[in-house]
């Protein structure tokens, strides 16, 4: 997602994060399959350490995207329920009712 807003020309308009909606995931760096599909597909990427989504989180930003309803179920638990209605699955936005298979 931040190479396709940066190439857009839209990176001071759109602020991308990544968090982690459960505890097991905190401080891990991004999935090994996923950084091997972003090299086969030349998309840059850098290191992290997951964090978990606050309240905070949900307050600071307009869109809040999960990739399956497993992320779906947390991050409604996590944001008391959604009440900006600021959740979305990622493949809904494109019109599939499916979600985005792990690496």
């Amino acid at each position: 997602m931040k190479d396709m807003v940066k190439k857009a020309g839209l990176e001071n308009e759109i602020i991308v994060d990544s968090k982690a909606c459960r505890t097991d995931e905190i401080g891990s760096d991004t999935h090994y399959g996923t950084k091997n599909k972003l090299r086969e597909e030349e998309i840059p990427f850098t290191p992290r350490q997951a964090r978990q989504i606050t309240l905070a989180d949900y307050d600071k930003y307009d869109y809040i995207i999960g990739m399956d309803e497993e992320n779906m179920r947390d991050l409604a638990r996590l944001t008391k329920g959604d009440p900006q209605c600021k959740i979305y699955r990622l493949l809904e936005i494109a019109e599939e009712n499916r979600d985005v298979a792990d690496p």
